[in-house]
């Protein structure tokens, strides 16, 4: 597994924490399926699940940036939360220049 990997895995972990009320028990057992990173919540734990290509992360956080947004991508683009762990990867590329 690459490093760029590892980190597009741990900002998604990370992301599914914040929105569980960093509960690891409430990430393990989230039932919202339709969010786009359920299938990668467990972080660099999910060696077993198809479809973990770098793309495949990037296109998911991308999806759920745009769903944080209300699929506004001007909002993607100018999103003022530097502290969201999905922030670098918010545009479906690996490295975003910081603000």
């Amino acid at each position: 597994m690459g490093l760029e990997r590892n980190e597009i895995l741990e900002a998604i972990r990370y992301k599914c924490l914040d929105c569980s009320g960093y509960s690891y028990t409430e990430v393990d057992n989230c039932k919202i399926f339709s969010c786009p990173l359920h299938r990668f919540r467990e972080g660099r734990n999910i060696r077993r699940v198809k479809g973990t290509s770098k793309k495949a992360l990037l296109d998911a956080i991308r999806r759920k940036c745009l769903d944080c947004c209300f699929g506004n991508r001007e909002a993607v683009r100018e999103c003022p939360v530097v502290t969201c762990p999905l922030y670098p990867f918010r545009m479906g590329k690996l490295k975003l220049q910081s603000p």
